[in-house]
């Protein structure tokens, strides 16, 4: 269970370090480029806003197809987790 958790805590430590930051960057370049560009011409801005929209449903679509396996993977993972505790409590004894 220890280990289960200190896996756990590395991977959000990893996603904190690294993939927060890429958010973060590429929400201030697609954005600030945008905030650019509408000020320059507006027509561009809304080409490029549906673009940007029409991507993000299609990979929103996309990974709802990942939901089924996610639900699976964290059934198997409760299965782990109940299996280890029932092994590491210990065994009451009849009196």
């Amino acid at each position: 269970r220890r280990c289960a958790l200190s896996t756990l805590a590395r991977q959000v430590t990893d996603f904190l370090e690294y993939d927060v930051n890429y958010l973060a960057e590429a929400f201030y370049n697609i954005f600030g480029s945008l905030a650019l560009l509408f000020i320059h011409d507006r027509a561009v801005v809304s080409i490029c806003l549906g673009v940007l929209l029409y991507t993000y449903v299609l990979r929103f679509a996309s990974g709802l197809e990942t939901i089924p396996y996610t639900i699976q993977r964290l059934g198997a993972l409760r299965d782990i987790l109940r299996r280890v505790a029932a092994t590491s409590s210990p065994a009451i004894a009849p009196a």
